[in-house]
Protein backbone atom coordinates (compact mmCIF):
# COMPACT_ATOMS: atom_id res chain seq x y z
CA UNK A 1 0.00 0.00 0.00
CA UNK A 2 1.58 3.21 -0.85
CA UNK A 3 0.75 7.14 -0.62
CA UNK A 4 1.63 9.11 -4.05
CA UNK A 5 2.56 12.68 -4.05
CA UNK A 6 2.58 15.22 -6.38
CA UNK A 7 4.38 18.63 -5.95
CA UNK A 8 3.61 22.07 -5.47
CA UNK A 9 5.09 25.17 -6.53
CA UNK A 10 5.76 28.06 -3.52
CA UNK A 11 2.61 29.71 -4.03
CA UNK A 12 0.63 26.25 -3.36
CA UNK A 13 -0.62 25.66 -7.15
CA UNK A 14 0.57 22.24 -8.71
CA UNK A 15 3.72 22.22 -10.38
CA UNK A 16 3.21 21.66 -14.37
CA UNK A 17 5.70 18.59 -13.89
CA UNK A 18 4.02 16.76 -11.16
CA UNK A 19 2.77 13.46 -11.40
CA UNK A 20 -0.30 12.24 -11.88
CA UNK A 21 -2.16 9.14 -10.84
CA UNK A 22 -3.81 6.66 -13.30
CA UNK A 23 -7.61 5.72 -12.79
CA UNK A 24 -6.98 2.40 -12.31
CA UNK A 25 -4.69 -0.22 -10.65
CA UNK A 26 -2.00 -2.68 -11.80
CA UNK A 27 -5.11 -4.95 -12.41
CA UNK A 28 -7.39 -3.17 -13.71
CA UNK A 29 -9.54 -1.91 -11.35
CA UNK A 30 -10.59 1.45 -10.83
CA UNK A 31 -9.42 3.32 -8.15
CA UNK A 32 -11.68 4.30 -5.39
CA UNK A 33 -11.51 6.96 -2.06
CA UNK A 34 -8.53 7.14 -0.41
CA UNK A 35 -6.57 5.05 -2.92
CA UNK A 36 -6.92 7.91 -5.95
CA UNK A 37 -3.57 8.79 -7.38
CA UNK A 38 -2.28 11.20 -6.42
CA UNK A 39 -3.66 11.10 -2.46
CA UNK A 40 -1.48 14.48 -1.42
CA UNK A 41 0.49 17.41 -2.68
CA UNK A 42 3.06 18.86 -0.90
CA UNK A 43 6.00 21.46 -1.46
CA UNK A 44 8.13 20.33 -4.13
CA UNK A 45 9.50 22.90 -5.97
CA UNK A 46 13.26 24.98 -5.56
CA UNK A 47 13.04 22.75 -1.96
CA UNK A 48 16.71 23.36 -0.37
CA UNK A 49 18.38 21.06 1.26
CA UNK A 50 21.89 19.88 2.62
CA UNK A 51 24.71 18.57 0.00
CA UNK A 52 27.57 17.37 -0.38
CA UNK A 53 30.96 19.73 0.35
CA UNK A 54 28.51 21.34 3.37
CA UNK A 55 26.89 22.88 0.57
CA UNK A 56 23.34 23.85 0.06
CA UNK A 57 21.28 22.25 -2.67
CA UNK A 58 18.23 23.49 -4.30
CA UNK A 59 15.94 20.85 -6.24
CA UNK A 60 12.24 19.99 -7.40
CA UNK A 61 9.96 17.16 -7.91
CA UNK A 62 7.72 15.07 -6.62
CA UNK A 63 10.43 13.32 -4.67
CA UNK A 64 11.07 16.38 -2.56
CA UNK A 65 7.37 16.56 -1.93
CA UNK A 66 7.28 12.98 -0.42
CA UNK A 67 9.82 14.11 1.88
CA UNK A 68 6.91 16.16 3.64
CA UNK A 69 4.41 14.02 3.72
CA UNK A 70 6.80 11.12 4.31
CA UNK A 71 7.89 13.27 7.90
CA UNK A 72 4.34 13.71 8.67
CA UNK A 73 3.73 10.39 8.76
CA UNK A 74 6.38 9.04 11.04
CA UNK A 75 5.01 11.92 13.15
CA UNK A 76 1.49 10.17 13.19
CA UNK A 77 2.82 6.86 13.57
CA UNK A 78 4.84 7.22 16.71
CA UNK A 79 2.08 9.28 18.27
CA UNK A 80 -0.33 6.61 17.47
CA UNK A 81 1.83 2.95 17.24
CA UNK A 82 -1.71 1.28 17.16
CA UNK A 83 -1.77 2.19 13.44
CA UNK A 84 1.00 0.85 11.87
CA UNK A 85 0.88 -2.49 9.98
CA UNK A 86 0.63 -5.29 11.92
CA UNK A 87 2.75 -8.28 11.76
CA UNK A 88 0.22 -10.50 10.71
CA UNK A 89 0.12 -8.45 7.74
CA UNK A 90 -3.21 -6.70 8.67
CA UNK A 91 -3.02 -3.20 7.14
CA UNK A 92 -6.37 -2.04 7.65
CA UNK A 93 -5.23 0.64 9.54
CA UNK A 94 -3.42 1.83 6.97
CA UNK A 95 -6.11 2.28 5.06
CA UNK A 96 -8.02 4.42 8.03
CA UNK A 97 -4.77 6.24 7.89
CA UNK A 98 -5.00 6.91 4.14
CA UNK A 99 -8.45 8.02 4.60
CA UNK A 100 -7.57 10.18 7.73
CA UNK A 101 -4.85 11.86 5.03
CA UNK A 102 -7.64 12.33 2.44
CA UNK A 103 -10.07 13.76 4.69
CA UNK A 104 -8.38 16.29 6.36
CA UNK A 105 -7.01 17.88 3.00
CA UNK A 106 -8.17 21.15 1.23
CA UNK A 107 -10.36 19.17 -1.36
CA UNK A 108 -11.35 16.84 1.37
CA UNK A 109 -12.93 13.80 1.65
CA UNK A 110 -14.21 12.34 -1.45
CA UNK A 111 -13.78 15.22 -3.75
CA UNK A 112 -10.05 14.28 -5.94
CA UNK A 113 -8.23 16.25 -8.46
CA UNK A 114 -6.00 13.68 -10.75
CA UNK A 115 -3.25 16.54 -10.40
CA UNK A 116 -3.91 17.91 -7.30
CA UNK A 117 -5.40 14.52 -5.46
CA UNK A 118 -7.01 15.19 -2.56
CA UNK A 119 -5.40 18.63 -1.55
CA UNK A 120 -2.36 19.97 -0.32
CA UNK A 121 -0.73 18.32 2.92
CA UNK A 122 -1.92 19.84 6.10
CA UNK A 123 0.28 17.58 8.38
CA UNK A 124 -1.68 19.20 11.60
CA UNK A 125 -5.43 18.24 10.60
CA UNK A 126 -4.30 14.83 9.41
CA UNK A 127 -2.66 13.73 12.79
CA UNK A 128 -5.57 14.98 14.00
CA UNK A 129 -7.91 12.62 12.11
CA UNK A 130 -5.73 9.85 13.01
CA UNK A 131 -6.03 10.38 16.20
CA UNK A 132 -9.80 10.00 15.71
CA UNK A 133 -9.45 6.48 14.20
CA UNK A 134 -10.72 4.60 17.19
CA UNK A 135 -10.25 0.67 15.79
CA UNK A 136 -9.62 -0.79 12.74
Amino acid sequence: MAISVGATTRDGAVWSNSSTGALTDRNGVVRDHPHMKPEVVAPGVRIISTGEDNLWYSSSGSSDATVFVTGALALILEDQPHLKAQPNGNSSCLVEVKRALADSLANGGDDHDPRGGYGLLDASLWLAEARAISAC
